[in-house]
Formats: C-alpha cells, sequence, structure tokens
C-alpha cells in the first residue's frame, strides 16, 4: 500500500546513495592523479641525480686520463672541485655537525636555504654546496686548450660549470627551493625567460643558459685521512671523496617535504698510485752486444762489446756485405779499416746517413774524370782502399758538394775536426797513428785532371794521406783555414785545408 511520501524518502536516499558514489570516485580519480604526479616528479628527480652523478664520474675519469698535463682542462676541473676549500672535512667538526651533514632528514626545504638563528649562513652555506651545470661541461669539453694555460680564462670556464652556493663571498641567488620538482632550470641567452615559462621550453635547444638549481645540490666530503709511506715519513692525503647529491620538494597536496639522496664514491687517482705497493726492483737489462752490421749498432751496444779503450771488433755494412774493423779510442767507435763503397753501389736513406733521395756511386777508373771513386791498383787510394771526392754528389742541385757528409752507414758520421784534434793529440805522428788501433794507411791523394796545375793520379801514395773531415767550408773551392781534412806523413798529422775536387780517403765514426 503506497503512502504519502514514500517517493521522496526513495529520491533523497537515491540522491545521497549516487553522491557518495560521486566522491568516492573523484577521490580514487584524484589518487589516482597525485600518485601518477608523484611517480612522474620521483621518475625526473633521479634522472636529475643520475645527471649530477654521470657528470662527476665524467670529470673524474678524464682527470684521470689527463693528470700528468697540468694545464688541461680536467686537471684545473678535478682539483677545483677537491679543493681542500670546496669539501667539508668532518675531522674538524663535532659530532652535532657531523650528523647534520650525514643524517640528511630536513624539515622542510625552506630550510635548506634559510639561516637559523645562530648561523650566518644557511646550510647550504655551511655544506659548501654546488651543482655541475652539465649542459656547459660539454661545450667545456670542446674549447681550445690554450683557454685553460691562462689562470684567468681557466678559472671562468670552470665557474659556468661549478655553481657554487657561495659566489664572491654572498650568498648564489641562483639556488632556490623547487617550485615543482628538483632540477636544473635554463633561460635563453640574454633573456630573464626561463625554461619553466613555456610548455615546449623544455626541449627547446634556445634555453641553454645556466639559470638556477631548484631544490637540487651535491656537497664533497673527503676521507677522514689516510696515511702513506713516504720516503722519510708518512703524509695524510684524502684516499676519497663522497659526493652526496640531495634533492627536496613538495609533492601535489603533500605538506612534509619528498627527499631523494644518493652518494658516489671517487678515489683519489694521486693516493691510490703513491699507495700502489712497491714493486720490486728488477735489474736493469745488460745491453745487446752490437748487431752484425754497422747500421744496427748502438753507442750501448758498442759499449757493452767494448769496454776498454784499445778493444775492437769487426762489423758488417749492409749496403755489399763488406766487413770493416771497429775500435774503441778515445771513448769513441772508429772505423779502423777506410770505407770500401765501390762504384754502382745505392745510396738510400734506409742504411745511409742521408736524410731524403737516393744516390748510386759512380762507376770510374785511374786517369777518367774525377767522380769520386777510384781503383788503382793494389796499394794505397785502391780497389780495397778507394777515394772519395767533394765534388761528385750532385752539386747542381744541392747547390754544394755533399757526398762524403753522407757516404757513411746509418748511425754513423765523418769525424768533425775536433774529433781529429782527439786522435792526434794521443797519436801526435803518422808513424804513432798507423800503429795504433785507429790503422792509419798511407793511401795518398787523388788529383783531377780537369785541373791542369794538378798531377793527374796519385799524390804522395805510399808516404802519405788524407782523411775527409765532416767540417766544410767554402763553395765549390778549398776549405777555409779551419780545415777539411786529417793529413798524415811518417814524422808528422795535423788537420788542413784542401779542394773539394780532392779524392781522399773516409773513416765513419758512431754518432
Amino acid at each position: 500500500m503506497i503512502k504519502k511520501g514514500d517517493t521522496l524518502i526513495e529520491v533523497t536516499l537515491a540522491i545521497g546513495i549516487f553522491s557518495m558514489v560521486a566522491v568516492s570516485v573523484v577521490a580514487v580519480m584524484s589518487n589516482g592523479t597525485a600518485g601518477a604526479e608523484t611517480a612522474l616528479e620521483t621518475t625526473l628527480t633521479r634522472q636529475e641525480i643520475d645527471a649530477q652523478a654521470e657528470a662527476l664520474r665524467f670529470i673524474h675519469s678524464s682527470y684521470i686520463s689527463d693528470q700528468n698535463l697540468e694545464d688541461d682542462r680536467y686537471y684545473k676541473l678535478w682539483k677545483t672541485i677537491t679543493d681542500p676549500e670546496n669539501v667539508i672535512d668532518l675531522t674538524t667538526m663535532n659530532e652535532e655537525a657531523k650528523n647534520e651533514i650525514l643524517n640528511y632528514s630536513p624539515t622542510t626545504c625552506d630550510s635548506l636555504y634559510t639561516a637559523g638563528e645562530d648561523n650566518t649562513f644557511p646550510p647550504l652555506a655551511t655544506q659548501k654546496a654546488f651543482v655541475v651545470d652539465t649542459n656547459y661541461l660539454g661545450n667545456y669539453s670542446s674549447l681550445d686548450a690554450g683557454v685553460f694555460k691562462e689562470e684567468s680564462s681557466a678559472k671562468e670556464q670552470i665557474d659556468k660549470i661549478v655553481i657554487s652556493y657561495i659566489r664572491d663571498g654572498r650568498e648564489d641567488d641562483r639556488f632556490s627551493a623547487a617550485e615543482t620538482y628538483p632540477h636544473l632550470a635554463y633561460k635563453k641567452d640574454g633573456s630573464s625567460e626561463d625554461a619553466s615559462e613555456e610548455n615546449s621550453a623544455l626541449i627547446s635547444s634556445d634555453y641553454n643558459v645556466f639559470d638556477r638549481a631548484e631544490g637540487i645540490y651535491v656537497i664533497a666530503v673527503r676521507d677522514s685521512g689516510t696515511n702513506i709511506a713516504g720516503e722519510d715519513s708518512f703524509v695524510t692525503e684524502s684516499a676519497f671523496y663522497d659526493f652526496y647529491i640531495r634533492t627536496c620538494w613538495y609533492g601535489m597536496g603533500d605538506e612534509f617535504p619528498s627527499t631523494i639522496s644518493t652518494v658516489i664514491r671517487l678515489y683519489n687517482p694521486d693516493v691510490i698510485v703513491a699507495r700502489k705497493p712497491k714493486q720490486k726492483e728488477e735489474p736493469e737489462p745488460e745491453p745487446e752486444p752490437a748487431k752484425d752490421y754497422m747500421q744496427d749498432a748502438t753507442s750501448e751496444s758498442l759499449a757493452a762489446l767494448m769496454p776498454n779503450n784499445g778493444d775492437s771488433t769487426k762489423l758488417k755494412d749492409k749496403r755489399d756485405e763488406k766487413e770493416y774493423g771497429i775500435a774503441k779510442i778515445n771513448d769513441k767507435y772508429w772505423m779502423t779499416t777506410n770505407l770500401n763503397l765501390a762504384g754502382g753501389t745505392k745510396l738510400t736513406p734506409e742504411s745511409t746517413d742521408m736524410t731524403s733521395g737516393s744516390y748510386e756511386l759512380p762507376q770510374s777508373a785511374p786517369n777518367a774524370d774525377f767522380k769520386g771513386v777510384y781503383n788503382s791498383g793494389q796499394t794505397e787510394c785502391s780497389e780495397s782502399q778507394p777515394c772519395y771526392s767533394y765534388y761528385s754528389y750532385n752539386v747542381a742541385t744541392l747547390g754544394r758538394p755533399a757526398l762524403p757528409y753522407t757516404i757513411c752507414p746509418k748511425g754513423w758520421t765523418l769525424p768533425r775536426r775536433s774529433d781529429f784534434e782527439g786522435l792526434i793529440s794521443t797519436y801526435p805522428t803518422g808513424a804513432a797513428l798507423t800503429s795504433s788501433p785507429f790503422n792509419a794507411v798511407y793511401a795518398g791523394e787523388y788529383m783531377d785532371k780537369e785541373y791542369a796545375y794538378r798531377k793527374v793520379g796519385l799524390n804522395g801514395g805510399g808516404v802519405s794521406g788524407d782523411y775527409w773531415a765532416y767540417d766544410y767550408y767554402g763553395e765549390y773551392g778549398y776549405f777555409g783555414e779551419a780545415g777539411g781534412k786529417l793529413s798524415i806523413s811518417e814524422s808528422d798529422v795535423f788537420v788542413g785545408a784542401d779542394a773539394i775536387v780532392i779524392g781522399s780517403a773516409v773513416r765513419c765514426l758512431k754518432k
């Protein structure tokens, strides 16, 4: 039986049930939206933390690669973030101060930026906070190395990367609490407008100038000290640095702050190297004896083979496989037989003391035009003791005679005037020089038939001889007063001058 008022009650009940359902749905949707936003903020915050961590690792690894180059960018950058003025030393703090550093639990985000009653500076100042501008770090990597040679210009670039909370003795207004989530905010070059003021700006390459660090910062804490054994004492150094990366912000509708923090430990490359266990010192290997060829011999290998003056050996010339005597005289290594490269031998930079090109020694015979190599019989300036001329080697091309300069085996050279003078001081006569380890030979000299006032053929063969020196003076003519060859006779030996067309013997000296 229907009574008056039943319909009104039913309608009211229905409206009440609908309202409860609607409120529940809106509450669930709001919670879902808040949860989604919190998840997004947490993800973006972790990305900002990872970016700071990767930047610090990059600076550290780059320093390890370049730590021997004190003018290099990464050397200066690492030294800046680990400078004692920029890091926290826990050994100088009381327990309360240590706990404030190590136990991160701010009651409000604003408290990090606000000085307390007893503090001159807020916590971010006392904790020497900074951030790394990860955007400019890429530009810093591509800057010319010359920028970092000047201290002032290097500091200018470093200050663009390591953004410190205290700048020039005052608080840096580029640090602030987060308006949304912790991040580095950027603006356009020359504009006060930052990326948060445009929806599209977050992905715009125009926003590339650091503006401020919102709700994120880094502090560096040094190792309390590691004793390192030095040569005379123990030295206390930091073996590592802990970089705390911290964030603080308020999620949607939250009364209490959200925080995420992490720490990365980077070891001090200088100390790690110093702490490496000392390796057992291995004895230095003995120099290898001189090898079969003059071109392969070194001063060290010759010294091992001939430790004393007067010692001798034999080595081959790679150019024609001929063997030559080698002796140690006055702590220098001399050929003890005259150079014997025959006509037709090809000279190249690989086996000869010349820098480029190639040259083939000309074939020649007695009484022919003087070309540098003479085979004139069985003795003196002969097949076994040929003579060479400065005049013979491509004069037109080089602009000056050059053959004796470049005729020695690679690694050997013509003696200087001073080398011959040292030889003379020990063996002052031709007789002494012929019976010495130098084994001088009276090879004479050969004249050029083009010079009518000269005798064609040998001069002084069997009673005198001449050896070319490296010292050359003049152009196409005589050697100067300083002398260009060693001249010997039975009773005399001296360094003198002579015409470049004369053929004389060659003895090479190890460089």
